[in-house]
């Protein structure tokens, strides 16, 4: 069996979701993981895997907006935390020996497995920025040139890429293969129902989106507060996995920000999505416009009362379209990787 290190970006909670599935699976196949992961991945992960911490690049955000410059200046101005982490994680490697190094979008486990002429793999949803053939309206050439150049930056020259998608992409190369999402047990057991009321769900407080429901003759539960508090037909809820899920399969659509594994599990329930990408963050943004091009919902855009109606008008034609839309699983993507773990491990 192999030894596998395997690391983790800590923005949010879809890595350490997807990565805990995929380490879950190695372990059942008799492979020893060691994790490295720092924020909320190693919060998440910690507790049932061998983790180490690391520091690693944040992302700085304002008012619904990525803030490339401070995101740019303020990493810099940490590049010798980052210099200690690359040297920790090469010691680790030293001790550890493993024989491949996983990556989900985690930077200084990459530049180690290539420090140290290790076989790398990585796995997450973001590099078919890089590796997918697809077409972007003229309009977000900017974000989505940003996007490809700090991707490139952040896991250089993987040996092969493991994505996971939702839409249907060709790749770019014979190292680049597509699976569908990763979803976690708890969805994938939970039977949907549809209650008189929408799920929202924010990653940063817009309180320009909550005018605009206020004045929506709907039911609203709303995460991201983090508070517990009726407002009119507002009712905010702070975080709960549970509690989060029950909603969410309960709910009549959902309305929030564009992110890969919230609009993922949508899909799986059947649930219409109307999506408010972070402006400048281009990964939203195509996961709202393939959303938009599979008819299974829309992009918030303009943020006005007329989206939310028009949305709510649509409900019926996104609801027949996601009748058709296949639960994913994951025995391909697992496949895929115990082939390579095969080819790449000593024994």
């Amino acid at each position: 069996m192999a030894k596998i290190l395997y690391g983790v970006c800590g923005v949010g909670s879809g890595h350490s979701t997807r990565a805990k599935a995929v380490i879950d699976h190695l372990i059942e196949q008799g492979h020893h993981v060691k994790v490295i992961a720092y924020g909320q991945a190693a919060k998440n992960l910690k507790p049932f895997f061998d983790l180490s911490l690391i520091y690693s690049p944040r992302f700085y955000f304002k008012k619904n907006e990525i803030q490339y410059l401070k995101t740019l200046l303020t990493n810099l101005s940490k590049s010798p935390k980052m210099i200690k982490s690359v040297y920790r994680v090469s010691k680790i490697i030293d001790k550890f020996q493993p024989q491949i190094v996983f990556t989900d979008f985690e930077p200084t486990t990459a530049i180690a497995a290539k420090l140290h002429n290790l076989p790398l793999i990585s796995i997450d949803n973001i590099h078919r920025l890089t590796q997918a053939k697809y077409d972007v309206p003229i309009k977000y050439s900017l974000e989505a040139m940003t996007a490809k150049t700090i991707i490139r930056l952040i896991v250089p020259h993987a040996d092969w890429y493991l994505i996971t998608s939702f839409a249907e992409h060709q790749p770019r190369n014979k190292k680049t293969f597509f699976f569908p999402p990763i979803i976690r047990q708890d969805i994938l057991q939970t039977k949907p129902t549809e209650e008189n009321y929408f799920l929202v769900y924010l990653s940063a407080k817009n309180n320009r989106l909550i005018k605009l429901l206020k004045k929506i003759s709907a039911r609203f539960i709303i995460y991201g507060y983090n508070k517990n508090e009726q407002s009119g037909n507002l009712q905010f809820k702070t975080s709960s996995y549970e509690g989060f899920i029950t909603d969410l399969a309960a709910a009549a659509g959902v309305i929030g920000t564009a992110g890969f594994s919230l609009i993922s599990e949508a899909l799986c329930l059947k649930k219409p999505y109307l999506a408010l990408p972070i402006q400048g963050q281009f990964e939203q943004i195509l996961n709202a416009i393939e959303l938009e091009k599979m008819d299974c919902g829309k992009i918030f855009e303009p943020l006005e009362i007329k989206t939310i109606k028009d949305f709510f008008a649509d409900l019926p034609r996104y609801r027949r379209n996601l009748e058709n839309y296949r639960r994913p699983n994951n025995d391909r993507l697992f496949n895929k990787i115990d082939e390579l773990v095969k080819i790449n491990s000593l024994d």
